[in-house]
């Protein structure tokens, strides 16, 4: 597989080292603007976060990783404080979107008295730009706009030209306003004035353009189906996406194979009709519990659709199902989760090895140690066993060389275990397995004896 360490070896003097790799031309384009943001240079790169509740899995841990080695523009991840007569709605499930334009289904309601603000952890954002956007329609009410600017400051201030919003209108729409302002930290609020509802369909865009850096945003709805994602307003949709400005999406999703191809495709449609340069790392989910997956055979036929499309419309195809093997292997390492979602720890160790294969490693994370005795004695058949371990955030054990892994107590650097009904008989093996952040797994046994 092709690695790409030449981005990161930008901020490095190893020059010689930089020709020992190439780029992998699927990401081409967000290479090369990574290398500007590297070199300071004035770019933005826009990362979205798109699927089902699984989407996020990888990128979660993977995003620290990235805001460690580049600049961070600003925060795309945004949070929102309801006051007074005021109401979100996630829509349903059923097909289509019952008044909603997004992939999630996410209505903001304004009746009188009410009133919503858009932040970053209940916080300030960076933005040179930021966009908003609402809904146009008959018996539909008025909003003005108002930003706190500054860190930390509280202060509402109403916003010039955004003072009395009108958005009763003929039949059904939307509107945009769009504020182009010089750096600032700031939060942005919607407040009912007068007449029926206002409904906000979409959350607002911060953008800043003042400086190099990446940033995420999240593009994902548990339970969604593509059918259910394609069905919202078209045209509102795509202007977001343009505004989103995407370089890169991570999609992961857990599908039908029976309608997934087809939508596949017209989901992609519009992502290209927004913006066609937009690059794509598809990720083949993990195995389905046999419950939902009985011949093992569903999810392994939705990633194949997956692979072929990323090879025949371009994108980068990551096989964390290939990774694991089967659901039996996920119940061996304590991987399996719910059954739909992979635990946490299944969810770093694929997380690390796209990350490496992706090559935006210079070096290897370190790998995490654990210090044990080599021989513990349980006696009346209980132990009590004691350990350390570094670059660590989690510690497992299991009895025995096979069978599920369970947590140990205690932190990851000062763990301990307890072990009770121990009977007497041969001396067994304790596997001991510590985690570190990435992924990257180191394993030791402890022989153990009952008396």
């Amino acid at each position: 597989m092709k690695h790409l360490f030449c981005i990161l070896l930008l901020l490095s003097v190893i020059h010689a080292t930089a020709n020992a790799y190439e780029e992998s031309p699927e990401l081409a384009r967000t290479y090369a603007k990574l290398k500007q943001v590297a070199a300071k240079k004035k770019v933005q790169v826009n990362i979205g976060i798109v699927g089902d509740s699984v989407a996020n899995n990888k990128p979660k841990i993977i995003r620290p990783w990235f805001e460690a080695v580049f600049p961070k523009a600003t925060d795309g991840i945004l949070t929102y404080v309801l006051e007074g007569n005021a109401t979100v709605s996630k829509g349903t499930l059923a097909l289509p979107w019952d008044n909603a334009y997004s992939f999630t289904g996410e209505i903001f309601t304004l009746n009188a008295g009410g009133s919503v603000w858009f932040g970053s952890g209940g916080g300030w954002v960076a933005a040179t730009r930021t966009v908003l956007y609402y809904e146009k329609g008959p018996t539909l009410g008025r909003f003005k706009v108002q930003r706190a600017i500054g860190w930390g400051n509280a202060t509402w201030t109403d916003e010039p030209g955004s003072l009395n919003v009108d958005c009763a209108a003929p039949s059904r729409g939307w509107g945009k306003i769009v504020l182009n302002k010089p750096f600032q930290m700031t939060r942005v609020r919607f407040v009912h004035l007068s007449g029926g509802p206002v409904r906000i369909p979409l959350r607002p865009i911060f953008r800043n353009l003042s400086a190099p850096g990446v940033t995420f945003r999240s593009l994902d709805r548990g339970g969604l189906a593509l059918p259910t994602a394609i069905s919202g307003d078209r045209d509102i949709l795509i202007d977001y996406l343009r505004e989103l400005d995407l370089d890169l999406a991570f999609f992961e999703m857990k599908e039908d194979p029976s309608y997934y191809a087809e939508a596949l495709e017209d989901f992609r449609d519009i992502f290209d009709e927004a913006k066609p340069t937009t690059e794509w790392i598809f990720v083949g989910s993990s195995p389905l519990t046999p419950d939902q997956d009985p011949n093992q055979t569903k999810q392994a036929a939705e990633n194949t659709i997956l692979e072929a499309h990323a090879t025949a419309r371009g994108g980068y195809y990551f096989d964390g199902y290939g990774l694991i093997g089967s659901y039996a292997n996920m119940v061996t390492n304590n991987w399996q989760g719910d059954g739909i979602h992979e635990s946490f720890t299944c969810s770093q160790y694929l997380a690390g090895k796209l990350w490496e294969d992706l090559g935006y490693l210079t070096t290897p994370p370190p790998a995490p140690t654990i210090t044990a005795p080599k021989n513990a004695t349980a006696r009346r058949g209980n132990l009590i066993l004691k350990g350390t371990s570094t670059n660590a955030t989690l510690i497992e054990f299991r009895l025995g060389l096979t069978g599920p892994y369970k947590r140990a107590s205690g932190s990851a650097a000062n763990w301990n275990i307890t072990l009770r009904g121990l009977k007497p008989g041969a001396p067994a093996k304790l596997t001991l397995r510590a985690t570190s952040e990435s992924g990257a797994t180191t394993e030791t046994t402890v022989t153990v004896r009952s008396l």
